[in-house]
């Protein structure tokens, strides 16, 4: 099967956020997985200080003994679940191959479980569940990104030193 007919058959579902011609917004291979990487980076960060803050700050003895807890499923997750995530990510971004917009670096379903879990994460903290559980949420959950995105931090150093996908 050629590239042209595998990157079509890839990029099907976030067609309608890239035009492959002549975008200004493109980008290698190696800058879309970086991209990706600070991604999760991020919002890994973000979700494990906000939720340790909450935690600490306001949860009692109990919650905070259940950090280590929390802290060890996020563990988990990004071993069994987000290393498997992150390597498709990877794998779809080859597949895209160079020169493609920033805009499609995630599909278009990805995008939306994005929106799903920001809006998920509104619903929580408006009082469905005390703030200090909803930090050991966070902080499992931004735990979890952290440790994933060793596997795109490592593809994209892969990429920079060998040429090729790690």
């Amino acid at each position: 099967m050629s590239s042209q007919t595998n990157r079509g058959r890839v990029e099907s579902g976030s067609q309608a956020l890239e035009n492959a011609g002549d975008c200004p917004f493109a980008a290698s291979m190696r800058t879309q997985i970086l991209l990706t990487a600070l991604l999760w980076t991020v919002v890994g960060a973000i979700l494990l200080a906000v939720g340790l803050r909450w935690t600490w700050t306001l949860g009692s003895d109990v919650m905070i003994a259940l950090l280590p807890l929390a802290l060890a499923v996020g563990y988990l997750k990004s071993r069994m679940v987000l290393g498997k995530v992150a390597r498709r990510a990877v794998a779809r971004l080859a597949l895209r191959g160079e020169g493609r917009s920033v805009f499609g670096v995630l599909a278009l379903r990805s995008w939306l479980l994005i929106g799903l879990m920001m809006g998920m994460g509104r619903v929580l903290r408006s009082g469905v569940l005390p703030i200090p559980v909803v930090g050991l949420l966070y902080s499992g959950i931004g735990f979890a990104l952290l440790t994933g995105s060793r596997q795109l931090w490592n593809s994209w150093r892969g990429i920079g030193v060998a040429g090729g996908v790690s």
